[in-house]
């Protein structure tokens, strides 16, 4: 990303409505993360 476009944004990281699963078996699954909405502004530091 060109450095002018993080400088003009709001955010420098936004999601909203984030799913992540895994299959375990036939039509079966497991969900990692379901529904995760954050943002990140400049200068901050975000750990998981």
């Amino acid at each position: 990303m060109h450095p002018s476009v993080v400088q003009n944004a709001q955010f420098a990281l936004e999601t909203r409505n984030l799913e992540k699963r895994f299959k375990k078996k036939r039509n079966e699954y497991s969900h990692a993360l379901k529904s995760v909405s954050l943002s990140v502004e400049r200068g901050e530091v975000v750990g998981i």
